[in-house]
């Protein structure tokens, strides 16, 4: 067989192969990313990969939650996006915390669902107060639906279209998690929040339908409904979230 000849010069030889070989990675003490490249290590059992060995990881380590570990961690995000990551490992172990506001605008660009409930906290009533990412796609430092395949623009887009109120220029909004209780949500808003019971069925349908699709021959079709949330899944990007166990601070 004839052998392939490389016509670039030798300049350009070494500029191609110091960008293949170039390094993802920056931060400070705040935060520190990576992109991890190459194939998985033969002595472990499991990998964060598939069998792709063409597949890069995302590594992002986060140390606490302030405005400015949130641009951070928004920067990091589009630099590993840009070097095409297909997965993510999102490292909170030793974090000790901070900001919890900023720590659910964080959260809140990983969830696709407006209405899913991003924490609780107790109220003078002595019940719990579920906040929702409703609260913080209206956040003008709101970044986006991250990592996935999906536009970012898609969630707020959806707040848009259910609640133009909230975008009307008319004064201050009152986001639905506001309300003292699950109850008064579901009573007074009539919202049902993705915890309830019939999404977790859903999604535990999607995930099992996902596991032995291909293993089958014409999987039965799913309902318009079930078919765009399977669509949205497939979307996403794989994320893995490491954090140390029994920790008090707002990473977990």
């Amino acid at each position: 067989p004839l052998l392939e000849v490389n016509r670039n010069s030798p300049a350009q030889q070494q500029e191609q192969q110091q960008e293949e070989t170039k390094v993802v990675a920056g931060g400070n003490a705040i935060l520190q990313y990576r992109l991890l490249t190459g194939a998985p290590s033969s002595s472990s059992s499991s990998s964060l990969l598939s069998s792709n060995l063409d597949q890069s990881v995302g590594y992002i380590r986060l140390t606490r939650f302030s405005k400015a570990s949130t641009a951070a961690f928004v920067q990091a995000v589009e630099t590993l996006e840009a070097a095409h990551a297909d997965s993510y490992i999102l490292d909170l172990r030793n974090n000790y915390g901070g900001v919890i506001q900023e720590a659910m605008l964080t959260a809140s660009c990983l969830l696709r669902d407006p209405h899913a409930v991003l924490c609780y906290t107790l109220n003078s009533r002595g019940g719990f107060t579920p906040h929702d990412v409703e609260e913080y796609v209206v956040d003008p430092r709101y970044p986006g639906y991250l990592l996935s395949r999906e536009a970012k623009s898609v969630t707020l887009a959806q707040v848009k279209k259910e609640s133009p109120e909230f975008f009307s220029g008319t004064g201050g909004w009152t986001p639905p998690s506001s309300y003292a209780s699950l109850h008064e949500q579901h009573v007074k808003r009539r919202l049902q929040t993705s915890i309830a019971a019939s999404t977790l069925s859903s999604q535990s349908s999607l995930l099992s339908y996902a596991s032995t699709a291909e293993a089958t021959e014409g999987p039965t079709p799913l309902s318009p409904d079930l078919s765009k949330q399977y669509q949205q899944l497939l979307a996403q990007k794989p994320i893995v979230l490491l954090v140390n166990e029994g920790t008090a601070s707002s990473a977990e």
